[in-house]
């Protein structure tokens, strides 16, 4: 079974890859509801359990909710995928604290949901248990930037390392 965090445009993709596989599915979202019941009726379409899941992973109670709602309705949890994220242009003329705060609030919640999803996963090991993707940004993975982003790409470029910190931390399991 895979949590799906972020039920839009790749999300989508995403879910519905799984799905095909027969994957069952929790899809959590925020805000996009709309696109999560998508998901979920397509998915149940191909005769994939599929649930959904509302909370924010920037928020760590909502963290430990969605993540003990997706284990409790599938059994177990094997996969992660986060691609929960905020694409806000801000110019260095407006950027602020509270700006940088809301935008490092993605580093967070791949931080959060990793961290919940993995002790969760610890639970039943297994060859096939385990996998944590955390989408990030092809321009913070290059080295490369645009204007405006600032926050944006220093919280995708934390994403980046931080799967690679998990990723060590986490082999031995």
């Amino acid at each position: 079974s895979a949590l799906i965090v972020g039920a839009k445009r790749v999300g989508q993709v995403v879910g519905m890859r799984l799905a095909k596989e027969g994957v069952n599915l929790a899809i959590s979202y925020r805000n996009s509801k709309s696109e999560a019941e998508d998901l979920k009726s397509e998915a149940e379409n191909l005769s994939t359990k599929a649930v959904l899941v509302q909370g924010d992973v920037s928020e760590e109670e909502d963290v430990k909710k969605i993540v003990s709602q997706a284990t409790t309705e599938l059994g177990s949890l094997d996969f992660l995928v986060n691609l929960a994220s905020g694409f806000e242009k801000t110019s260095i003329d407006e950027l602020n604290g509270e700006k940088w705060d809301e935008a490092l609030k993605d580093a967070k919640g791949s931080f959060l949901i990793a961290l919940h999803s993995s002790r969760e996963m610890q639970k039943n090991p297994g060859a096939t248990k385990g996998h944590i993707i955390l989408f990030s940004d092809w321009a913070a993975a290059s080295g490369k930037s645009y204007t405006g982003y600032l926050p944006y790409l220093v919280g995708k470029a934390a994403i980046d390392y931080m799967t690679k910190v998990f990723a060590k931390e986490l082999a031995p399991h």
